[in-house]
């Protein structure tokens, strides 16, 4: 019977072809909680996985592998977290979802004018000032652009 990858659109099967391009297959953890850490990264609606249920090595970072020995297997407690989704099953905050605080806080965030103050906001206010500058890191060659995925509980 073949093994084909449970992850949403990923159609890569257990065969020579997968072997050659050093992509591996592993099954579901037997650990209730792990599993279920694995079955919500799916994002698959009803889904549940079986005993010969597997994903392949696309979907986890490379960090999650241990590769010392002959097999290739994963690390205690790795959990898939690169996946292709659509824009239905992507996680995308919804403003009409957003609750009455949240609208709040959105609307006195430091980048709005005080009423009656707008000289309070000459200079953008950061909390955080040890944060990365994106312009200044992208100049400088730190931020790698064209790969579009999406991680899951990184």
């Amino acid at each position: 019977m073949p093994d084909f990858c449970a992850a949403y659109g990923c159609s890569n099967e257990r065969n020579e072809k997968t072997k050659q391009k050093g992509i591996t297959f592993h099954s579901f953890p037997s650990d209730k909680q792990r599993r279920q850490s694995w079955t919500i990264a799916l994002r698959r609606e009803g889904f549940e996985p079986k005993d010969r249920t597997v994903l392949c090595s696309c979907h986890f970072r490379p960090e999650d592998f241990d590769k010392s020995g002959q097999t290739v297997r994963l690390r205690q407690g790795a959990t898939p977290s690169i996946f292709k989704f659509p824009d239905h099953l992507s996680k995308q905050p919804s403003s009409s979802r957003l609750s009455r605080t949240s609208n709040r806080a959105i609307e006195e965030s430091p980048h709005t004018p005080v009423r009656g103050r707008p000289d309070l906001f000459d200079q953008p206010i950061s909390d955080h000032q040890y944060a990365l500058d994106p312009v200044k890191a992208k100049e400088v060659g730190c931020v790698s652009g064209g790969v579009e995925k999406i991680t899951v509980g990184t």
